[in-house]
């Protein structure tokens, strides 16, 4: 038997045993002969690979470790028995740098290869992957592959793409490597590239504590300093950093935030010298936040030193996180106080020694939660000293909440000293969260729990149980209680595949609907699903197999179509298509005769599905729509749009053309253009240029006559991307909307608001609120030289909400007339 045709479990029993494993492939030829040894000298790998998800099989494991290894022989053997789809394969194998499976794969009909393939190799940084499709697909990258490549720090990479390739990069190559300290990518870019870097360049390399690319940057370029620099640095306790924006870039005006920040992060040396050496000073926020996390230091530093003190959520929070030397010290050097809140939260999060203390020396004690809240969370010692020394009264949401989550030691401490008691919600609770030790202890003591007359909201509550798998649970409520359960549990149970507790409600004779076999079949429970089958009398629906073929469970799909008449609908081999199962696909086709639609070839064929999409061709005769080749073109490669064109008859919309020039795939638009009659629309060189594509954007105004729109130059404004706004205004005469200035700034790119106006475009009155609000003095000081739009008093009323004080003191001059 075939490995793709066993349960999971079935198959997991297997593989936990070496050497059942072994003795079973050593008789076996083709999967087990190849890929069986493999699993074989992998099982305890594959048996401890994390199998949560559905979709996280057997094959799928055995799928991307042999890729990982470079298994070509073992890929082969999957390969050929159709086991299941290869859309991963070609992104596993750039991931873990395997370029013998790239090789391998990537003139296989389901590899899908375009701009993103390259982008992905080079940003995993594996040069002899991005040279190899270099080679073979030479129309297939984009600016990405460098931008990526220069973030990560892969200069090889990068020398590669600016020798070889001529797609470039963009100014987010400069500040992604500045902002990760890859002090040599910088330098590269800055030698053999024109595109330069914002001011963020400089701002994300201070936040991140790299000195020696802000200085690198501060030498060698003159794109300025983003105004969060400083703050950042501060907040992160990049002393060196702050020191030098201090000393060198007088631009940079930190705020409130920089201290406030530092404070709260625990840089003691950083607050000390933005008091020293910096004005802008901080808020409360600053103790609050130092007393919040702990940091004492930094707490009397401030106490003593600064005027602006702090607020009762010091104490309070200090005391939530359990730090007594900062809750002694705000009590006895601040008269802010607390409030309840201090005490409920210490006693919720545990932390006894402040209970203790705020207990003794504050009087503003606790809310009537208190209590409930430490049961709740397991806290018996606290729990235990509110009982003694606090009046304060609990409720059954003590006991309740310490079922639920299984603290067995405060249920029974609370049984003991508090008459308060508890309510069905500790058992039902308890019992749904599998907490058998507490369930029996309820029930000795508390024979009351469970009704007589069950309701609705208690039968509700205990089908949970079942619903999660708790057999051991159940059975010794059972044997205590007639529980009874509604059909839900007994579908929810097959569902989730907890065969004993099927078996368990099915000799309680609980009823259950065609949901049970249904959900079984969508989840691939073979095992429950033939329990049922042979047990039950509901049966299931056509969605059984449906959901099943959709999920490439092909083995319940088998036994659906040979066990059950319920059949299934179109629907299932649409699915299966749509998901590249072939092997089910195939069997549906031989063994049904429900058939499909046109929206299986159309799914297949925009998920990159080439055998899917070949055997319905070639088997079948639904065919399919134009969406077909739309969606092949903006979602896949060249190959699956080449076979639609030179096999199928539907053809295509403008929507394809359209749609690969968004993504960049330049191969795609020129294939369309040559041998397609579609055409596109303006939404076609819009996108392009909207995404930074300037090679489909070149090839669509060479060869195409449909044109642009001025909105497309509005989301190239917004991003920086220089290359595109200079190629758009040299070539092309739509200019740009009054929001192209206004996306400028919003980027805090300069040298693109000073290129737009000079090229004549306008803005809103936005542009100069926005560059007040972003703190940007070096923004602000141009608009209001160079544009007329917008006010000053919205101007100052923005800076003034983000406490943007530099920014208020020059516009308020400005607006008075007074020279600085």
């Amino acid at each position: 038997m075939a490995m793709a045709t066993l349960s999971r479990d079935a198959v997991m029993k297997v593989l936990g045993d070496k050497s059942l494993l072994q003795a079973i492939t050593a008789f076996q030829t083709g999967l087990c002969g190849a890929a069986g040894e493999f699993a074989t000298n992998h099982w305890s790998q594959l048996t401890s690979m994390d199998a949560s998800d559905d979709d996280q099989d057997l094959p799928s494991r055995l799928l991307e470790l042999a890729v990982k290894e470079s298994r070509v022989d073992v890929l082969q053997v999957l390969y050929e028995d159709e086991i299941m789809p290869f859309e991963h394969v070609m992104a596993d194998a750039i991931e873990f740098g395997c370029l013998v499976v790239v090789a391998w794969f990537h003139n296989k009909p389901d590899a899908v290869i375009n701009a993103r393939t390259m982008d992905m190799a080079a940003r995993a940084g594996h040069l002899d992957i991005v040279r190899f499709l270099h080679e073979h697909y030479p129309l297939d990258c984009s600016f990405f592959a460098m931008d990526d490549a220069a973030e990560r720090g892969h200069l090889e990479v990068v020398r590669f793409l600016h020798g070889h390739r001529t797609e470039g990069c963009c100014k987010f190559a400069m500040d992604r490597a500045a902002m990760n300290g890859h002090l040599e990518v910088v330098r590269f870019l800055h030698e053999h590239r024109t595109e330069g870097c914002s001011s963020d360049a400089m701002a994300f390399a201070a936040a991140n504590g790299h000195l020696d690319v802000v200085q690198f940057l501060h030498q060698r370029r003159a794109d300025g300093c983003g105004p969060s620099a400083m703050n950042e640095a501060a907040a992160n306790g990049h002393l060196e950093v702050v020191w030098f924006l201090h000393q060198h870039r007088p631009e940079i005006f930190p705020t409130v935030k920089a201290m406030d920040e530092a404070a709260a992060n625990g840089h003691l040396d950083v607050v000390k010298f933005l008091h020293f050496n910096r004005d802008e000073g901080c808020t409360t926020n600053a103790m609050d936040a130092a007393a919040e996390n702990g940091h004492l230091t930094v707490l009397t530093f401030l106490h003593e030193r600064r005027t602006e003190g702090c607020t009762v959520h010091a104490m309070n929070h200090a005391a939530a996180n359990g730090h007594l030397d900062v809750v002694k010290f705000l009590h006895t050097d601040r008269n802010e106080g607390c409030t309840t809140a201090a005490m409920d939260n210490a006693a919720a999060n545990g932390h006894l020694s402040v209970l203790h203390y705020l207990h003794k020396h504050r009087s503003e004690g606790c809310s009537p939660a208190v209590l409930d809240n430490a049961a709740t969370n397991g806290h018996l010692e606290v729990v235990k000293f509110l009982h003694k020394h606090r009046k304060d009264p609990c409720t059954t949401d003590a006991m309740d909440g310490a079922a639920r989550n299984g603290h067995l030691v405060v249920v029974r401490y609370l049984h003991k000293y508090r008459n308060e008691g508890c309510t069905t919600q500790a058992l039902t609770g308890a019992a749904s969260n599998g907490h058998l030790s507490v369930v029996r202890f309820l029930c000795k003591m508390y024979r009351d729990l469970v009704p007589k007359n069950q309701d609705g909201e208690f039968t509700e509550a205990i089908d949970q149980v079942a619903i999660n798998g708790h057999i051991d649970v159940m059975r010794y409520l059972q044997s205590h209680h007639a529980i009874q359960y509604s059909s839900s549990a007994l579908d929810g149970a097959a569902t989730n595949g907890h065969l004993e507790v099927v078996k368990f409600l099915n000799e309680l004779g609980t009823q259950c609907t065609t949901g049970a076999m249904d959900g079984a079949s969508k989840h691939g429970h073979l095992a429950v699903v033939e329990y049922l089958h042979q047990q039950r009398s509901e049966g299931c629906t056509t969605l059984a197999m449906d959901d099943a073929a959709s999920a490439g469970y092909f083995h319940v799909v088998r036994f659906l179509h040979r066990h059950r008449h319920e059949g299934c609908t179109t629907d299932a081999m649409d699915g299966a298509a749509s998901w590249g199962h072939l092997r089910v696909v195939r069997f549906l086709h031989e063994q049904r005769l429900e058939g499909c639609t046109a929206k299986a070839m159309d799914e297949a064929a925009g998920r990159g599905h080439m055998r899917v999409v070949q055997f319905l061709h070639k088997h079948r005769q639904e065919g399919c729509t134009t969406e077909a080749m739309d969606s092949a073109a903006s979602e896949q490669g060249l190959e699956m749009v080449r076979f639609l064109h030179e096999n199928r008859h539907e053809g295509c919309t403008t929507r394809a053309m359209d749609m690969a020039a968004f993504q960049g795939f330049l191969s795609t638009v020129k294939f369309l253009h040559e041998n397609r009659t579609e055409g596109c629309t303006v939404n076609a060189l819009d996108g392009s240029v909207r995404e930074g594509f300037l090679n489909v954007a070149q090839f669509l105004h060479e060869h195409r006559s449909e044109g642009g729109t001025p909105e497309a130059i509005d989301s190239a404004a917004r991003w920086a991307l220089m290359h595109v706004l200079r190629f758009w205004f040299e070539n092309r005469s739509e200019g740009c909307t009054s929001r192209g200035l206004d996306e400028a700034v919003w980027s805090g790119d300069m040298e693109t608001v000073r290129y737009l106006h000079a090229h004549g475009c306008g803005c809103t009155a936005d542009a100069l609120s926005t560059a007040a609000r972003r703190g940007d003095l070096v923004m602000v000081q141009y608009l209001v030289e160079n544009r007329a739009e917008g006010t000053l008093d919205s101007a100052i009323n923005a800076a003034h909400v983000e406490d943007q004080f530099h920014v208020t003191e020059y516009l308020t001059r400005r607006k008075y007339g007074i020279s600085s």
